[in-house]
Parts: C-alpha cells; structure tokens; sequence
C-alpha cells in the first residue's frame, strides 16, 4: 500500500504529465490499477522503451487480466481504457 500511496502522491505533484508514460500512468490510477501505473512509469508499455515486441497488446492484455472486486475498476472501466489505448492515445 505504501508504493500506492508514493505512486499517488508523485503523479498528482505533476500539474500536467510531462510524458506519455505519465499520462498512461495517471489513467491507469484513475482506474485503480495501481501495479500497471507503477509499470507504465517504468516505460515497459511504451512504444519505444518496453522491452515487449508489442507493448500496446501487453498493456491491454494487463488490463484485462487484473483483478475484479474492492478497489478495482470493473468492466465498463476497463472497456474505456482499453479503448483509449486502442485508438492511440498512449502512444508514443
């Protein structure tokens, strides 16, 4: 919860995200899917860092996959931000 909690307080000390990582990182926050924010900072979902072949499918799969119940977002959360990734706006 600790990590959570810096994560948090580090994103919202950013008035604007500077980067795509920290746009994709504020998202995934704002759907409380604080382990794939933590990695979208880290760049393993962006389109020039990630060390996967296919970094967007990754990220959409890690969605997707992420547990529901307390605390997480459900299905139609989900569905947006897997449609906000698929449209681009996380690329870059």
């Amino acid at each position: 919860m600790e990590v959570d909690d810096q994560l948090r307080r580090f994103v919202e000390s950013l008035s604007t995200p500077a980067t795509v990582n920290e746009s994709l990182a504020v998202a995934l926050m704002d759907t409380s899917l604080m382990k794939l924010a933590a990695r979208a900072l880290q760049g393993e979902f962006s389109d020039f860092d990630s060390p996967h072949a296919t970094p967007k499918i990754e990220l959409v799969r890690a969605i997707d996959a992420a547990p529901y119940g307390d605390g997480y977002p459900g299905k139609t959360a989900r569905m947006t931000l897997i449609e906000r990734v698929k449209t681009g706006e996380f690329d870059g």
